[in-house]
């Protein structure tokens, strides 16, 4: 078990150790009792700031604890991912929130016919992975298009995924679903994938980062039901949900008429 947390492990867990355990989380969890009677985040009445803005100017060491921590969640999922999506009929697919674009170099590299496009804040996009920019392998099937998914997503595709995103407050996970149902037409699919709290062999550590989330920003793990009943809400029809691998589902949807 001890050579998961070396950096050079196959699937290791180093940095999501690290990150669960860095300096300001000690200050956290002792608040946890106040986070779960008043049902928001404890973060600003600690540091005087939300936790992002903390995070990039206070705790620059932690913030690359963080990006290493994502950037290794994210890729050991994308190949599962890749994997698991039938893309069956499917020429488009643009990647919501996909952050370096993991799952979508993963999908461009097992469907050579495919194209994508990445859309996440500008400073993301910019240190996209490698593949996917210009000169990359990938970069003439893909599109990177810098913006916030809660404002608007100006792209149109055969097949919108939308990974481990909609986990804040769920006015932004609303939003964010009416902007996809927006820019699809009628029929597209969307897949929506996230950690649940619940029909998962793995609700002890979702639980965890749900709890984690609680204190930090105030946002939540879904469990199957709210997640449908959100993407319903959305105009989604979901006609499926599927487990990917051991800590991830999928939500499989189309665009209602």
């Amino acid at each position: 078990m001890s050579r998961l947390l070396r950096e050079d492990a196959p699937n290791s867990l180093r940095y999501i150790s690290l990150w669960c355990t860095e300096p300001w989380t000690w200050e956290a969890w002792p608040r946890l009792d106040e986070a779960v009677r008043s049902g928001r985040n404890v973060f600003p009445e600690l540091f005087g700031k939300e936790f992002f803005d903390y995070l990039h100017s206070d705790a620059g060491d932690s913030a690359k604890v963080f990006d290493k921590a994502m950037t290794t969640s994210s890729r050991q999922s994308a190949v599962d991912f890749a994997e698991y999506l039938d893309l069956t009929g499917i020429d488009s697919v643009a990647d919501i929130g996909g952050g370096q674009g993991h799952v979508l170099a993963s999908l461009l590299e097992k469907h050579p016919a495919l194209h994508g496009t990445l859309l996440d804040l500008p400073k993301v996009v910019a240190g996209a992975d490698p593949r996917l920019r210009d000169g990359g392998a990938f970069s003439a099937r893909a599109r990177l298009v810098p913006g916030d998914c809660r404002v608007e997503i100006p792209v149109r595709a055969d097949l919108y995924i939308i990974k481990n995103i909609l986990e804040w407050d769920d006015d932004s996970t609303r939003r964010t679903l009416a902007n996809v149902v927006k820019a699809a037409g009628s029929g597209a699919r969307v897949v929506v994938v996230e950690n649940l709290v619940d029909n998962s062999p793995s609700m002890r550590f979702t639980t965890a980062m749900d709890l984690m989330l609680m204190l930090n920003v105030g946002g939540a793990k879904h469990s199957e039901e709210s997640m449908a009943g959100l993407m319903a809400e959305a105009g989604l029809t979901v006609t499926a949900v599927r487990p990917v691998n051991p800590y991830l589902h999928a939500f499989e949807a189309i665009v209602s008429g």
